[in-house]
């Protein structure tokens, strides 16, 4: 759920090779060898109410057969506090990815599995977007109208990037926010904050068994990495 892990993209590694001779002491060297390592500011990353998002208890009786289930949507305030402006991307692992999803293709990586049932059905799939358009609110940087930034998508491993309509979170492809209008780049702030959006997609209860209680969720890593 809300764990996340960090990784960096870019440091610096300085060696300097100090020798000493002279025509005298022909044969006698001294090498120095100095090393260090520059990092980006350290950023942390929250999410309310543990990173837990419970959509309850879903009565058979209520589920259609025969089309599949949207569940109500949840709502989880997130927020990255960095030490100064960072450029941040992140990516998300699906714990339960060999579990599958009912659609059978995710390309994208927009779909989390959900688990399966006790005959190896999927259950079904979460998406998780921040929302359409300036919807991450972003402090200490060149933010857009009302201190916003787009939410962006890279589908060449950062090399390019384009506005993502609706911030979906991705298992396969990296995001992440500018308050660019017509070039998009990973911008630096120091915190930005959101309300994500969380929707589960159920198959068709027919396709399921529910003879028993079945639990289902999904389960899911945060990865931030500086850009």
């Amino acid at each position: 759920y809300g764990s996340y892990c960090m990784s960096l993209k870019k440091t610096l590694l300085v060696t300097c090779l100090l020798t000493a001779s002279s025509s005298i002491f022909a044969a006698q060297t001294a090498e120095l060898r100095t090393t260090g390592k520059i990092v980006p500011n350290s950023c942390d990353v929250t999410f309310a109410n543990g990173g837990v998002v419970d959509f309850g208890e879903i009565k058979v009786a209520d589920m259609k057969s025969d089309e599949q289930n949207v569940l109500p949507r949840k709502y989880l305030t997130w927020n990255v506090a960095c030490g100064g402006p960072t450029a941040i991307t992140a990516t998300w692992v699906d714990n339960k990815a060999g579990d599958g999803v009912p659609s059978g293709s995710n390309p994208n990586g927009y779909l989390f599995s959900l688990g399966k049932d006790s005959a190896g059905t999927p259950i079904g799939h979460l998406i998780m977007h921040h929302g359409a358009g300036e919807s991450v609110t972003v402090t200490g940087g060149v933010a857009g109208a009302g201190g916003t930034a787009n939410v962006i998508r890279s589908l060449d491993n950062g090399a390019t990037w384009v506005n993502s309509g609706y911030g979906e979170q991705s298992s396969v492809m990296p995001i992440s926010y500018s308050a660019g209008t017509a070039t998009f780049m990973p911008e630096p702030y120091t915190t930005y904050a959101n309300n994500m959006v969380f929707t589960a997609y159920l198959t068709k209860g027919e396709d399921l068994v529910l003879t028993d209680a079945l639990d289902f969720g999904a389960s899911a890593t945060m990865q931030i990495a500086y850009y």
